[in-house]
């Protein structure tokens, strides 16, 4: 998911699809968000744990206009861990950005 925005808004709402946990099932899921400013998210500038598969941002508007990009990696009751395949950015007041590629996001200490 992407968001290309001319100025930062109050809030962005963050999505992603769920995992399960095969082990388990119907036991929780958590969910651990990330968003930097660096496409490898080395060292993410808000890492919050989530219980659903939405978040809702309040925006830092002390950040700099520029592209940030997110991540999420879902954890079970089991102890096992799955990473997202959604991988967005958010681009505010820049033009002619692309999507990431997979391969150069890669959330910092996670399996």
């Amino acid at each position: 998911m992407s968001i290309f925005k001319d100025a930062w808004p109050d809030t962005i709402q963050f999505r992603w699809r769920p995992i399960v946990d095969i082990d388990d099932i119907g036991s929780m899921v958590y969910y651990r968000w990330f968003f930097a400013d660096q496409n490898n998210l080395a060292v993410p500038l808000y890492d919050m744990m989530v219980q659903d598969t939405s978040f809702t941002y309040s925006v830092d508007k002390s950040l700099p206009q520029g592209v940030y990009y997110w991540w999420v990696v879902g954890f079970t009751g089991s102890g096992a861990f799955i990473k997202s395949s959604n991988v967005g950015l958010v681009s505010v007041g820049m033009e002619g950005v692309e999507e990431p590629a997979e391969a150069e996001t890669r959330p910092p200490n996670s399996p």
